[in-house]
């Protein structure tokens, strides 16, 4: 892989990992407002979280080449987005507790668990990085 190319994933990962950081931030929100009792408020959150994730699934070949190629990966990436599914269907159809519930006990720790692999998938990026650029165009052509 190019140099150019290996720049760009890295780029992509640091963005989806700051992107990460955001949901969970808003994850806090979420479970605040429910606790709070301003259900509306956190139900629309929560739907927002869930649809900024629709561009990031295994459909789109970016995800499938950063992730796929780990088959638990690709397996906890299928859960997060299974998960991701669930909690939008069972939205109108629970209580706040059932919600709060959800959140707290299903969803955060599937999300903790992908947000700890799209870290470790980055730092591998920058581990290439460095080598690469230790090595220079020697290496590229070994690859």
């Amino acid at each position: 892989m190019t140099l150019p190319l290996r720049q760009a994933e890295q780029n992509f990962l640091n963005r989806y990992v700051e992107w990460l950081e955001l949901v969970k931030e808003g994850l806090s929100s979420i479970v605040y407002f429910y606790r709070e009792g301003f259900i509306e408020s956190g139900d629309r959150l929560l739907h927002q979280m869930i649809d900024g994730f629709e561009p990031f699934s295994m459909e789109t070949m970016t995800m499938r080449y950063l992730f796929g190629n780990v088959p638990e990966y690709q397996e906890e990436m299928k859960s997060i987005h299974h998960i991701l599914e669930q909690t939008k269907e069972g939205l109108s159809d629970n209580t706040i507790t059932d919600r709060m519930f959800y959140v707290t006990a299903t969803f955060i720790p599937a999300f903790e668990r992908w947000t700890v692999i799209a870290h470790v998938v980055r730092e591998r990026a920058v581990g290439e990085q460095a080598t690469n650029s230790f090595y220079g165009e020697e290496y590229e052509k070994r690859e």
